[in-house]
């Protein structure tokens, strides 16, 4: 043999190399070093010319240890090529071969059904004789222990089959501790990963960026090519949908962007069913949003996985990985692992949108304390001050001064409750300007540059948290808009606040987009600031550019 080439009866034989990348994705290469002892000591005590330890892994059939003589030279061993040449062969025969999870022993090749007329002739004299036992643990097929050519017209022996079969059970038992080890060891990686993001989303982070975090770590440990989150905004009544933390391909500018809700992940929202395809892209009903399509041909294995808690779902953690890459397909131990990691996520947006609703609740129970119930008290103490002026008897004075004393300790400790309120030690007790600038800090990851922010009016202490929330949601809407169909060289924000009226101003100097006006993020921009009671208008700047105005009330 030279060069890799095995000879049959019509000649050399050339095979393609055997694929290692699933067998390098499957087993841990610190249990090959004994595999290559075990491998070449049952060839020498059984006599065979060659022997192999073969890995099933999915749907390939890869060589993990090999040993043949060497006839030709004076080495031990063939090298490496060789080797693989006919292992290769060996690999590409047993596909014809009945039962792999049999004992199968074929003392005289020649002789065996369909080398003589059929298929697989080609495979004499580079064949001769062969020994195949699998490699089994607790029911599960492992591979396969192959020896061939044993220069004996008995073949290999009953003898020798006893012996092969002990050194097949020893290979068994540690590809499946290996296994074993593997598996637990990927578990870990996710359960460590699924604790450190909850510690973030739980500890105080901000909402976006705990969730870039989530999406990244999802794709740094499962190897994939692609992640993101879809989400539902709570405030589309048509049940929109937008990116957070999208991570790959390049696609990082849409983070953020409102898309349509469509394909896979419509179905998942609407079912709470992950779908899991070797080939995602021709999965049915697959329709990814038009903004993101092309740039996901690349994908091939890929799962869409409900962010789901207590019956509800929040939306959809997308993952795949591009086609032809060493993931050659989606195990369920890794679904099952990615499902679990989601639900960690879920339950920590869950708690965001609790703690939303108890900060809501504070700053309305401040601003009714504040607004009514201050109010109402400073008036009685105006009221009994008048009425102190005109008593005429002094215990009746005493009893009113009193009253009015009690009413000042009433209402310091009202203020004292609404300062506890407007200031509570959670994370969103941010000032309103901090929200802000952290937001186009982010934009920069999309334009190339920091828009620039203007603050006319007192707005880190008269904006209530769902307004805030409100304005940063139409920054974050226009921006994107304008980086994705303006293509501006400078974007404006500006924020002003007076004694009723909130107003947002943002001007870019790019591309006119006043036609595009009816798309969705417009769309859902002057619906959710109708909701609001105020308005919204883009119009043309001169020479060049793009203003969009936005402004509603302070109260509803």
């Amino acid at each position: 043999m030279a060069n890799a080439d095995v000879w049959g009866t019509n000649g050399p034989i050339g095979l393609p190399r055997p694929r290692s990348a699933p067998a390098t994705a499957a087993i841990d290469a610190s249990v090959v070093p004994d595999l290559d002892r075990l491998v070449a000591a049952v060839r020498r005590l059984t006599d065979a010319e060659f022997a192999a330890f073969l890995l099933t892994h999915e749907d390939h059939t890869v060589p993990l240890a090999t040993d043949l003589v060497e006839h030709t030279t004076h080495q031990e061993r063939a090298d490496v090529d060789e080797q693989a040449g006919f292992a290769t062969l060996v690999i590409d025969l047993d596909q014809y071969l009945p039962g792999a999870d049999q004992v199968l022993n074929i003392p005289d090749f020649l002789t065996y059904d369909g080398v003589r007329d059929g298929p697989l002739g080609r495979y004499y004299p580079a064949i001769t004789n062969l020994l195949r036992l699998p490699l089994q643990v607790d029911g599960a097929h492992l591979g396969e222990l192959i020896l061939a050519n044993k220069p004996s017209e008995e073949g290999f022996t009953s003898e020798d089959q006893e012996l092969a079969g002990a050194f097949a059970e020893s290979a068994a038992a540690a590809l499946g501790q290996v296994n074993v080890f593997r598996r637990e060891r990927r578990a870990q990686q996710w359960i460590r990963a699924a604790l450190e993001t909850t510690r973030v989303l739980l500890g105080g982070e901000d909402r976006t960026e705990a969730l870039r975090l989530v999406v990244r770590k999802i794709r740094e440990v499962a190897g994939a090519t692609y992640a993101c989150a879809v989400l539902l905004d709570p405030d589309s009544p048509q049940r929109a949908v937008y990116f957070e933390g999208i991570d790959g391909l390049g696609l990082e500018r849409f983070d953020g962007m409102p898309v349509s809700l469509q394909g896979l992940a419509a179905k998942t929202l609407m079912t709470g069913q992950a779908t899991v395809s070797e080939d995602i892209t021709h999965e049915e009903g697959y329709n990814p949003p038009p903004e993101v399509a092309d740039d996901l041909a690349v994908l091939g294995p890929g799962m869409y996985v409900p962010l789901a808690v207590s019956g509800e779902v929040l939306g959809v953690i997308v993952v795949g990985w591009e086609r032809g890459s060493p993931v050659d397909r989606v195990g369920p131990d890794e679904v099952a692992l990615v499902e679990m990691f989601a639900g960690q996520a879920a339950l920590a947006l869950q708690h965001f949108q609790a703690k939303g609703l108890v900060l809501e609740d504070r700053a309305r129970i401040g601003r009714d304390l504040r607004d009514v119930v201050i109010e109402r008290l400073f008036a009685i103490g105006t009221r009994l001050e008048d009425t102190a002026d005109l008593a005429n008897k002094p215990e009746v004075r005493q009893r009113i001064d009193e009253a009015l004393s009690a009413i000042d300790q009433t209402t310091r400790g009202v203020r004292a409750a609404i300062f506890q309120l407007r200031n509570p030690t959670l994370p969103d007790d941010r000032p309103t300007s901090e929200h802000l600038r952290d937001e186009l800090d982010h934009a920069r990851s999309l334009l190339g540059f920091t828009p620039r922010l203007v603050v006319k009016g007192p707005l880190d202490h008269r904006l209530s948290i769902s307004l805030r929330r409100d304005l940063v949601r139409a920054i974050r809407k226009s921006v994107t808009d304008a980086a994705i169909y303006s293509r501006p060289s400078g974007i404006e924000v500006e924020v002003s606040l007076d004694e009723d009226q909130l107003r947002l101003t943002i001007t870019d100097d790019g591309v006119d987009r006043t036609a595009f006006a009816g798309r969705d993020a417009c769309r859902d921009l002057l619906t959710r600031v109708a909701q609001l009671g105020g308005s919204a208008v883009v119009r043309r700047v001169e020479p060049v550019g793009t203003r969009v105005t936005w402004q509603v009330p302070l109260t509803p």
